[in-house]
């Protein structure tokens, strides 16, 4: 199976070789886009830049200025045939993108679908009191609506005291999930759990919330 991660940092992207090195059955490849070779070097910690021009130098990373939607990105990546893509970037994807892709693209979504879709998930399943945790779906053109969920856990919170701490520990997670849902893949006759679009699609929670959902964390770790 042939994997191609999509990184908007070197540092992306080692860091996320290093949790699936040791994934079998995979050839693992990563793309850094949309920034110079020359400023990822000045950015990239000493440790990381070892380790990307190793990367690089046996052809498993590429690092171009060129944004994803580019023509020549994506002759490039239907050149390359990936069966699966990792979402580890910012990037809004169309079509002539994840069609790319044999089986698609995963992300990572810090909220349980298809219940909670959109933005503030976590918060609003705080403040819901619905469990938190993080899916795995391949995605689509639409807000989380990607059909095809491959690995879904809840994660509970309670050792975070406050939302940004709490939000950043379920990102933290991507890497780890990735690993155990490639493996899932290539098991046969697996079969995705179904995104089927019963849930709501939420928005950016006020401050005023925010603030009662991060009450709501402080007193679950008193």
């Amino acid at each position: 199976m042939r994997v191609l991660a999509l990184c908007d940092s070197v540092a992306a992207a080692v860091r996320h070789w290093h949790a699936l090195r040791t994934s079998t059955g995979i050839d693992l490849r990563f793309l850094v886009f949309g920034t110079s070779p020359a400023y990822q070097a000045r950015t990239t910690g000493l440790a990381n830049l070892s380790r990307a021009a190793w990367l690089a130098a046996t052809g498993r990373l590429r690092v171009t200025r060129l944004g994803l939607d580019h023509p020549e990105t994506v002759v490039w990546i239907r050149q390359l045939a990936p069966d699966v893509g990792l979402h580890a970037c910012g990037a809004i994807y169309r079509r002539p993108i994840i069609d790319c892709f044999r089986l698609g693209i995963l992300n990572p979504h810090i909220g349980m679908l298809p219940a909670y879709r959109g933005r503030s998930v976590m918060e609003w399943s705080i403040l819901e009191g619905y469990p938190t945790g993080v899916t795995l779906f391949f995605l689509d053109e639409g807000i989380d609506t990607g059909p095809d969920i491959v690995l879904r856990r809840e994660v509970p919170l309670r050792d975070h005291r406050d939302v940004c701490a709490a939000k950043q520990h379920l990102f933290s997670l991507d890497a780890a999930m990735f690993a155990e849902a490639i493996a899932l893949l290539q098991q046969p006759g697996f079969v995705p759990i179904r995104n089927d679009g019963s849930g709501r699609r939420f928005y950016v929670m006020s401050r005023l919330f925010t603030g009662v959902v991060g009450a709501a964390l402080r007193a679950a770790t008193s």
